[in-house]
């Protein structure tokens, strides 16, 4: 952001390193792990987002569609977890996962859709009577907490302002989206 061109390079270098080098992705480049060295490992990719809003195509094209196209593989039946260890999601990740599916080159609506529509089953189930919690379940299962959570239950988290995440797929639209709408 400051243009300094050893961020630039660092943030190359770092891009280069784990998808062209490969230490970031599991085996078979079908996506990027959690936890270096660990194939089996993987997260909702929300810091992918920021190169894509910014425009500074530190990744290329293919690592944003190689990371799309896995997410409807490690669905659960009300959406997908925020990562591989447990089966809980979070509402402001998985909307930057939706706009980075629409990043240049990528654009796959199915998968934009599939976490909207994931987010919206889950705020009107009906079954929640807290402030919006941006923590919900995806499948009924006994957590890592050792207690039973049933699926799209919330967990915990409240009234958080992570929920501006929650506009990732407008800003994509950038700040003159309204030009010439009377406002």
């Amino acid at each position: 952001m400051t243009n300094q061109p050893s961020y630039c390079a660092i943030g190359c270098h770092f891009a280069d390193v784990l998808y062209n080098q490969t230490l970031g992705t599991d085996p078979d480049r079908t996506r990027f792990t959690m936890f270096q060295g660990d194939g089996e490992t993987w997260s909702l990719q929300f810091n992918l987002y920021l190169d894509v809003l910014l425009k500074l195509n530190t990744f290329p094209t293919e690592a944003y569609r190689m990371q799309t196209d896995f997410y409807p593989t490690v669905r659960k039946q009300a959406g997908v977890p925020l990562d591989s260890r447990d089966s809980w999601a979070k509402t402001d990740w998985m909307v930057f996962a939706a706009a980075t599916a629409m990043a240049p080159g990528v654009t796959n609506e199915n998968v934009r859709d599939m976490f909207i529509n994931d987010i919206h089953a889950y705020v009107s189930n009906g079954e929640n009577d807290a402030p919006f919690s941006d923590k919900f379940w995806t499948e009924s299962k006994l957590g890592l907490d050792g207690k039973q959570h049933e699926i799209g239950s919330y967990d915990g988290y409240r009234a958080r302002p992570v929920a501006g995440g929650h506009f990732a797929l407008l800003a994509l639209s950038g700040a003159n989206q309204w030009k010439g709408s009377g406002q």
